[in-house]
């Protein structure tokens, strides 16, 4: 396997080499993986490279998302932009128990 400093001199064509009979299958499946792997091979080595992905943003859009379905029934942004900063920041609320949090 090579190391992750030689991954970005490799360009989609040598990763074609790698398997030469995939292009010419006569497996669409295998054309089409073929094609998916040569339009993404720009993300596929940079996630090589970092070794970052994504998956904080989705959170992010998680909590968004259902600060949305709280604030459903208000009219103004502002007021889904308050429950999604209450919901994102986890802050002690007070209850009818504990009406001083920390």
């Amino acid at each position: 396997m090579p190391s992750t400093t030689s991954i970005p001199a490799m360009r989609p064509t040598t990763c074609a080499a790698g398997a030469p009979g995939a292009k010419r299958s006569p497996l669409q499946p295998i054309k089409d993986f073929v094609a998916l792997v040569e339009r993404h091979w720009d993300g596929i080595i940079a996630w090589h490279a970092n070794h970052l992905s994504n998956g904080l943003l989705e959170g992010i859009n998680l909590l968004v998302q259902a600060a949305k379905a709280r604030a459903r029934g208000y009219r103004k942004k502002n007021k889904m932009i308050t429950i999604a900063y209450l919901i994102a920041g986890k802050l002690p609320l007070p209850t009818v128990t504990n009406p001083n949090p920390a």
